[in-house]
């Protein structure tokens, strides 16, 4: 779904990897950060000499601008939200340097966030429309 500002997607698949290399990023820019909750499935997620694991419940958040590969190790679904980072600079006083970013749905203010994310990306999916989109 195309919204004013942002992106999302429902994907889901089997094992699989996506590659976005140095020379795609440098032959196909993308001005994005990548919100992406785990809703099942195992995966891995290597960008900027990191590795991160995640699974079900986890949120897996990282810029675009900067090759990464992203593997799924099992079935999987994922929401991915496309946040433009013009959108994300307007409102949030965040380092992008820091990312990637694993949030895990620990206890507390984390658990919170993904479980509000998660809720409300997918109650919007069922029924999308322009009023719901904010």
């Amino acid at each position: 779904i195309a919204l004013p500002g942002l992106g999302i997607a429902d994907i889901s698949g089997l094992d699989h990897v996506i590659e976005r290399s140095p020379a795609l990023v440098r032959q196909l820019p993308k001005e994005s950060l990548f919100a992406c909750p785990i809703l099942s499935g195992r995966a891995y997620f290597i960008q900027r000499d990191r590795c991160l694991l995640a699974e079900a419940g986890d949120i897996v958040v990282y810029d675009t601008r900067v090759p990464y590969l992203f593997g799924f190790l099992t079935s999987m679904r994922q929401l991915l939200i496309d946040i433009p980072v013009s959108t994300f600079d307007d409102r949030f006083d965040a380092e992008l340097a820091a990312l990637p970013l694993r949030i895990a749905p620990k206890p507390g203010a984390a658990a919170m966030l993904g479980a509000t994310l998660r809720a409300s990306v997918e109650r919007f999916m069922k029924a999308p429309a322009e009023d719901g989109a904010a």
